[in-house]
């Protein structure tokens, strides 16, 4: 070779190479191609030809140059590493593990070789094999941002939530510029309960790559898991200037933004586009497929995709109910599950409660699994009694309903007519956002702690700390609550109250209900040991009710439910169906949420009463009342209210029989399905109840022939409920609170 030939290969290289370093890389590639004309064998050229065209997308053509450099040169680690990451691209993984094999023994000091093995493995499925090699990686090279980052990711996807928060954090603070870091904090920290810290990680992130999509997607799930339409909404807008069209992550965050504004079908719509093309499903494709497809991709997901597919199975898992399917539901659920989404279990179990079909055995084995599931791996004793008699009890209350919410309207007894001489009241907030109700509490409590952002491990030492002998768990089933939190055993006794059903959890120790709620010789099953109060339900007189005036005799009938429309199964509408049949004339006033002003959710109303022979014309659908006192107002027109089942309204039977209305109720087997049956025997309302759909029919068109009965009912029934034990705080609250000390007396005694 002569001397020309060798300066003008160094020519062009070095050509080459600025043509590189400026990002021109179909420039460079032009000049390793001259070099190599020259000096084929030029092991610099080859690798950087095989470089370019990895990073032209030409992975394929990648491998002969970087394949004849090792031949050339079996000792040049670069071209090793280089020829890995094409053969991986190519779905050749074993001969990228040997490529990366040969970078580890070829440069015994760079973590590269391992972390190529480790991603391998953990693409593979093989989690123990990639932990070894990040270890391996980390041995060679312990301030290796990039190690630190893969261990920590890996280490949070096997449950070590503390472990990969540490490793994240070393890489973050190696490489303090890499936005997919900072993304991952925010994650870990989002799975960690700590919304406020995931929130700012995010936003750290888009300061640095504005335009990365998933730190959006991601922040706006975190603005809608708060409640914070408003921020949810400017980040969407946001989002979209950076997005192209059809882009599955703009779909989800409009998905679950329109959730929060009760949207739901809209919300189902855009959750399930983005689902199945997450996961390169056909766009017809059914969901319960779709759940089956995850179960078998799980492995192969990262981190980021793993939360954001949760999320919407699990979404998706609730609003299903609102269009009667239970099935595609339950499915979405156990895949959110499987994929490391511990509270769509909880969602689970609260859906199965809407669920008509669902036989007590199914139900029990789904609250023993849950319950189990929960413990999480939890192994912590019960914690001893060390209050002595007469002391003064500590009692903690934890729930995410401390804020507007018609459960803290239960609660407020617990804190305002409390005796103080015997009992210290904690409240343990777990809403994301607090508001004027949040603050109202906390001037009430002894102690307060707002927790949303804590892990359930924080939530407990606070908890021994502060000293509760009795911790009470508020409505655990439903919104922001944590049951699992019980595994933690942090008091001696623990209570569930406000429950729909079992906690499944037998680190809980007593469930407070009532006769009517949950018989002696019932059928359902408990895992704790109930305790019979005279009545569960307690709610404050509404100011707001007024005095209905008569109605006419020749008034036509309106039956009418505001309850929530997920309440509204099929069962329930046919029912409904056949009392419109047995009553001529008589038409249904429907109305709840801002779900009721969506056109998807009544037109499946009007569809089923139109299949089952009723005139659309005699259903009517009333747009949402956010004000009390109006919505109150719309009894003045209603004859009788019909209740759904087996999940039974709530506030919205409290609220007709506290305007003299009268509510027809389905007796069924379970907690929930004999809720507006109590009610109604507290208040001597028999008549009201019915013990199978025939007889409900039968009921419902008796009461309205009876003007007679129901123009008295609206004339004394207020002044009843008025004086009546569901409004009576003072006497409920010291009922709950012998049972609090009898729980006491229990402890001390060893046999809690």
């Amino acid at each position: 070779m002569s001397i020309l030939t060798v300066m003008d290969a160094s020519a062009l290289l070095n050509a080459a190479l600025e043509c590189h370093r400026a990002g021109d890389v179909e420039s460079a590639a032009r000049f390793y191609e001259q070099v190599l004309a020259l000096q084929p064998d030029n092991v610099d050229a080859l690798n950087l030809l095989g470089l370019t065209l990895h990073q032209r997308g030409r992975d394929a053509d990648a491998i002969a140059p970087l394949e004849r450099a090792v031949a050339v040169q079996p000792g040049f680690a670069g071209a090793w590493l280089h020829l890995g990451t094409v053969l991986r691209r190519v779905n050749r993984p074993q001969d990228a593990a040997r490529a990366y094999m040969r970078v580890a023994e070829t440069a015994p000091a760079s973590a590269l070789g391992p972390m190529g093995l480790g991603q391998i493995a953990e693409f593979a499925g093989d989690r123990a094999a990639a932990k070894r090699h990040y270890l391996d990686a980390l041995a060679r090279e312990p301030q290796h941002g990039g190690a630190h980052f893969a261990l920590g990711t890996l280490l949070a996807n096997d449950g070590d939530l503390r472990g990969g928060l540490d490793h994240v954090r070393q890489a973050i603070a190696l490489d303090p510029a890499a936005p997919d870091h900072h993304l991952a904090l925010a994650t870990l920290l989002f799975v960690a309960g700590d919304s406020s810290g995931a929130i700012a990680a995010y936003r750290k992130c888009l300061d640095l790559a504005p335009g990365h999509l998933d730190a959006w997607a991601s922040l706006i799930a975190a603005l809608c898991a708060g409640n914070d339409a408003p921020a949810a909404q400017t980040a969407l807008d946001a989002m979209k200037r950076h997005a192209q069209a059809n882009d599955p992550r703009v779909d989800m965050a409009q998905g679950q933004l329109a959730n929060l504004q009760g949207k739901p079908a809209a919300a189902i719509a855009a959750l399930s586009r983005a689902l199945r093309n997450m996961i390169g499903a056909a766009p017809d494709a059914r969901l319960g497929d779709v759940a089956r497809i995850l179960g078998e991709q799980v492995h192969a997901l990262d981190m980021v995709r793993r939360e954001r597919i949760a999320a919407a199975c699990d979404v998706l898992g609730t609003l299903l109910p609102l269009f009667d399917d239970y099935a595609t539901a339950d499915a979405l659920f156990a895949a959110a599950a499987k994929l490391g989404r511990l509270r769509a279990l909880k969602n689970r179990i609260a859906v199965s409660l809407y669920d008509p079909d669902l036989t007590l055995d199914r139900r029990k084995a789904l609250h023993l699994d849950f319950g189990e599931a929960m413990r999480d791996g939890t192994a912590v004793p019960p914690a001893p009694w060390v209050r002595k008699a007469g002391e003064k009890i500590r009692i903690g209350y934890v729930s995410s309903d401390f804020r507007r919410h018609p459960v803290a309207r239960s609660m407020r007894p617990l804190f305002r007519v409390a005796d103080r001489a015997a009992f210290s009241i904690y409240g343990y907030n777990l809403a994301f956002n607090e508001d004027d109700v949040s603050r109202e509490f906390a001037a009430m409590a002894d102690g307060w702690n707002h927790l949303a952002a804590r892990p359930d491990a924080e939530l407990a030492d606070i908890i021994r700390r502060d000293g509760i002998d009795i911790l009470v768990h508020v409505a655990g089933h439903f919104d922001e609550n944590r049951p699992g939190l019980a595994w933690r055993r942090a008091a001696p006794v623990q209570v569930s109250l406000f429950d729909a059903a079992t906690s499944g959890i037998a680190a809980i120790d007593y469930l407070i209900a009532d006769r009517h709620l949950v018989p002696r010789h019932g059928n359902e099953f408990y895992a704790e040991r109930v305790l019979r109060l005279p009545n569960l339900y307690i709610h404050p007189w509404l100011a707001e009710a007024r005095t209905l005036a008569p109605r006419a005799a020749n008034a036509p009938i309106v039956f009418a439910s505001f309850s929530n429309p997920t309440k509204l199964n099929g069962r329930t509408l046919e029912t409904w169906a056949q009392v419109l049949r047995a009553v001529d004339g008589a038409t249904l006033l429907l109305g709840h949420a801002r779900a009721m002003d969506e056109p998807e959710i009544r037109q499946r109303f009007q569809a089923h009463f139109a299949k089952a022979g009723i005139d659309p014309a005699r259903i009517a659908v009333r747009p949402y009342v956010a004000d009390l006192a109006a919505h109150l107002a719309s009894y003045h027109g209603v004859d009788v209210v019909l209740d759904p089942f087996p999940f039974n309204g709530s506030t919205s039977t409290f609220e007709a029989l506290s305007m003299g209305v009268p509510v027809v109720s389905l007796t069924g087997d379970t907690m929930m399905s004999r809720w507006s049956g109590a009610m109604l025997a507290h208040l001597g309302l028999d008549r009201c109840r019915a013990a199978s759909v025939e007889d409900y029919v039968r009921v419902a068109a008796e009461l309205t022939a009876d003007i007679a009965w129901r123009n008295a009912l609206r004339a004394g029934l207020p002044d009843r409920m008025k004086n009546s034990a569901l409004v009576d705080e003072r006497r409920w609250m010291r009922r709950l609170e012998r049972a609090y000390r009898a729980f006491a007396r229990r402890a001390i005694m060893g046999a809690t």
